[in-house]
């Protein structure tokens, strides 16, 4: 039994009491010296003829990703699936394919300059993440203190980060 986690924020939540820390937002990551990173924009019109790489598709970020470039009529021909984030990433640094990630996963490569990060479009794809608790479960002290460290935390990495 799990008393609480660090999760995104749950489709269903009956059973779920959801406490927000910060938001993250997915972005197209491309090596350095992709022609997008030279254009400087993504030309979905070229999705078909590029690989991507992918988290797994069992995962809420996979559905996530799924409906909006349904939602917007971006097909993606093929792509992989890579659970590992690190993997992911240098996959992408030597051009294997092009990832759809978290801005923050890929901050520091992006300020390095081994990599480029757009975002997916006109709409941004946001993910918010939290502490996810059973709804009706009394938390101890330590629980609550854990909560609110993380809800602070959050919120200071979020008014802090430099994209």
């Amino acid at each position: 039994e799990i008393d609480l986690a660090i999760t995104l924020e749950p489709i269903r939540v009956n059973e779920i009491e959801f406490v927000p820390c910060f938001t993250d937002e997915l972005r197209v990551v491309v090596p350095s010296d992709h022609k997008w990173a030279k254009l400087g924009k993504i030309d979905w019109s070229e999705a078909a003829s590029e690989s991507f790489i992918l988290h797994n598709r069992g995962s809420y970020t996979f559905r996530m990703l799924k409906e909006y470039l349904d939602q917007t009529g971006v097909r993606l021909s093929g792509f992989m699936e890579i659970s590992n984030q690190e993997a992911s990433k240098e996959l992408i640094k030597v051009g294997m394919g092009i990832g759809l990630m978290a801005d923050w996963a890929v901050d520091s490569e992006v300020r390095r300059g081994e990599l480029k990060s757009f975002p997916l479009g006109r709409k941004k794809l946001s993910r918010t993440w939290g502490i996810s608790v059973r709804k009706g479960r009394t938390l101890n002290k330590a629980e609550r203190i854990f909560i609110k460290t993380a809800e602070e935390s959050g919120c200071h990495w979020m008014v802090n980060r430099k994209l």
